[in-house]
């Protein structure tokens, strides 16, 4: 079979997975899409995921509404939308991003731009983000969440592993480490 569709396979059991286990602890799944992870641009992807049609069609017809109106109430609300490119929620409270790497740079920075932004939505993330440089300064990615052991006990292992092995260990013991300190 190709490589693309076994891929889509797998990923069609990653997400009913996830919403079996979402379900199960009184959460749910909203919303899902599966995309090439080659392609050159993600920004119709994210916008139509994100909801910002609706969201922006809304602001449009509020300040519609607004200007029909013409009293200075009016006038104010009008003024305070002029900042703003959509109105009303983003159509969940949490998105998982299976992404690491330029990827998860680029779509979280569409993500924003499309008014889905921490804190109102929590990106959730791969326990792949603690080994991605420099994270915490990517602006749309302040305050999302990740699992991941703590550093100063992944560090305190890796000290120990060097000095019965004479090494670094390879990425997998650490996952493994993690998984049997759980």
């Amino acid at each position: 079979p190709d490589a693309g569709r076994v891929n889509q396979q797998v990923l069609s059991v990653v997400a009913l997975e996830f919403h079996r286990h979402a379900v199960a602890r009184g959460a749910g799944l909203v919303r899902a899409r599966f995309y090439d992870t080659g392609a050159a641009d993600y920004t119709n992807l994210v916008k139509d995921f994100s909801g910002y049609p609706a969201r922006h069609a809304a602001l449009l017809a509020q300040r519609k509404a607004l200007a029909a109106k013409g009293d200075e109430i009016s006038r104010q609300a009008l003024r305070r939308l002029e900042r703003l490119d959509t109105i009303g929620d983003a159509p969940f409270d949490a998105l998982v991003l299976p992404e690491s790497g330029e990827r998860l740079r680029t779509m979280s920075a569409l993500l924003s731009y499309f008014d889905i932004d921490v804190p109102s939505v929590k990106l959730l993330g791969l326990r792949s983000w603690d080994l991605i440089p420099n994270l915490g300064a990517e602006p749309a990615l302040i305050g999302a969440w990740f699992a991941g052991s703590p550093v100063e006990e992944r560090d305190r292992f890796i000290e120990r592993f060097k000095r019965a092995f004479g090494r670094a260990p390879p990425r997998l013991a650490t996952l493994a480490y993690d998984a049997t300190a759980l």
